[in-house]
């Protein structure tokens, strides 16, 4: 299963499901307040894996070896992955970052 954005932008989460029209999601997941709630399926070992997002770019301002107005780049976000087992039922929170507006 594949948890996205859901096109949201900004400060508040996705507002509806459209977005996984098609996809084994479809159904299966519920918004409340931005966070996508799911019904683990069947009792079962899962994989999941997320990534953090990177910083962004800015300008250096101050600073040993910084020139006056130098752009920085963001750092890149983390990725981390480990195996759940899961029971049928169980209810997951899903929390996806998005971009700024």
């Amino acid at each position: 299963y594949t948890f996205t954005t859901l096109g949201a932008v900004g400060k508040d989460g996705p507002s509806e499901t459209l977005g996984y029209t098609g996809t084994p999601l479809e159904g299966k997941v519920v918004l409340s307040a931005g966070i996508q709630k799911w019904l683990v399926p069947r009792t079962s070992t899962y994989v999941i894996e997320a990534y953090g997002a990177s910083g962004g770019n800015g300008t250096c301002n101050s600073g040993v070896g910084c020139n006056i107005g130098a752009w920085k780049l963001g750092g890149l976000g983390a990725r981390i992955k480990g195996t759940f087992s899961l029971v049928k039922d169980q209810k997951i929170q899903i929390l996806v970052g998005q971009k700024g507006q």
